[in-house]
This record gives structure tokens, sequence and C-alpha cells, in this order.
């Protein structure tokens, strides 16, 4: 087993009985998908193969912003582990602790940098913090579907209810979105514009939670008419 695997491995049974009662979880504030084919082939070669992954999103006022991260950063290692998929950097950050400071070596035009950032946390309200249902609560959507076989962030499908989106005239359409508050209260919001200009609205809402927030801008993606949601490609740290 690969040295940094095993510290890996070890760092997360550690933080088990942590995370099992914590009522916050760690945060770092950036939208993260793999490399796509073209950047990846032009990765200096004294990375191992298969390193990094590209910053696709940086969240406002995040420890991540506050850092100096920025989109089409390419992330190679946190806190000194070499980072080689979304998901892995995922597990990277809950592995910490709220307040901890991180070391972030990012790739930015051709250069190898090294950033602090602290990270920041987010509330697990207790709805989140139960087990999570065999079946996920009716999901509406106009975008590609989720595939089975590949989990959902944690507590996305507990919160997160319906996003909608209608096509209205010209290159405006309506998205509305549909979650439960850290009360369990239901609550809808909705959100009118160009695709550019919902995508800022999404950003300025204050009323939005982290999480529900993020997912939607994850599902901002888009094409020609559509909103496209991979699951596949991105992830939430």
């Amino acid at each position: 087993m690969h040295r940094s695997t095993r510290s890996f491995l070890l760092m997360a049974l550690l933080a088990l009985p942590w995370l099992a009662s914590a009522k916050t979880i760690p945060f770092l504030g950036i939208i993260t998908k793999p490399l796509p084919p073209e950047v990846a082939s032009q990765l200096p070669s004294s990375l191992s193969p298969g390193q990094g992954v590209l910053v696709a999103e940086v969240i406002p006022a995040s420890p991540a912003a506050k850092a100096g991260l920025k989109p089409f950063d390419v992330l190679l290692a946190f806190d000194g582990e070499k980072v080689f998929s979304p998901r892995q950097l995922q597990e990277l950050v809950r592995g910490k602790r709220p307040g901890e400071t991180v070391k972030l070596e990012v790739l930015r035009q051709g250069q190898i940098q090294t950033l602090s950032a602290t990270l920041g946390e987010q509330e697990v309200s207790p709805r989140r913090q139960a087990p999570r249902p065999e079946y996920a609560p009716p999901f509406r959507y106009h975008l590609r579907p989720w595939t089975p076989w590949v989990r959902p962030q944690e507590g996305f499908w507990e919160s997160f209810i319906a996003f909608h989106l209608e096509k209205l005239e010209g290159n405006r359409y309506k998205a509305t979105v549909e979650y439960l508050d850290r009360y369990g209260r239901k609550r809808h919001r909705e959100f009118v514009g160009t695709r550019a200009q919902i995508r800022e609205q999404i950003l300025k809402d204050k009323e939005l939670p982290p999480g529900e927030r993020f997912q939607i801008l994850r599902a901002l993606n888009m094409e020609e008419g559509l909103f496209l949601w991979n699951p596949l490609e991105m992830e939430l740290q």
C-alpha cells in the first residue's frame, strides 16, 4: 500500500469518533472536477500520474477565497497529501477540524505555489446527522439524472428536495429550488433572469444555506438551453 494511502486511512480512522458526534464539518469552499485531458497532458512531468484536480469554482468569502485560490487553478496537494480526485479531496477536508490551518499546493500559469488556508465550519443539522434513508425523496430536474452508483454528497438528499428550470422567452429562465432548512421546514426560492443573472442571484442570496447554494452552483454547468448537472465530475469541498 502506498505510504500516502496508509497515512490517509489512518487519519480517517482517527477522525471517525469526532465526525460521528460533530455538529459542524470543516469547509474549504471550492468546487472541483477531474482534470480535462487537454489540461492533464500539459502538467509537469515531475508530478505523479493522475495527480491534481481542477478548481472549477471558488465560493466568495470562503476559506479558499481568502487563501487566494482561483478558478482554473490545479490543486495538487492538500496539507502534504497528493490529490488525485475530487472525492479524495473531499475526504481529506472532512478528516480535518474546523479552524485548522492547511497547506494547499496549486499549479497556476505553469508555476507551483503553496497557499495557506484556515478551514471554516459548516453547521450540520440534526436531520443531516440522521442515518440516510434507503430511498431518496423525489427530485425534479431538467438535468442529467443522478447515476445510482455514484454516492451524492453527504446530507444532500435529506435536505435538497427539488431543483426545476423553466425556459422563458428570449434568453431568460426561471430556476426554482425547494429544500429543508436546519429545522426541517420546507423552503421555496425562485430566481428569474438570464443564466448569468441567475448565477449572480444565487451567489448573493444569503438565505440559502451554503450546502444548497453550492449544489445549485454545481448544477450551473450549462450548455445551450439546459442546465447540465454531472455528479460524476464535480464535487464540493
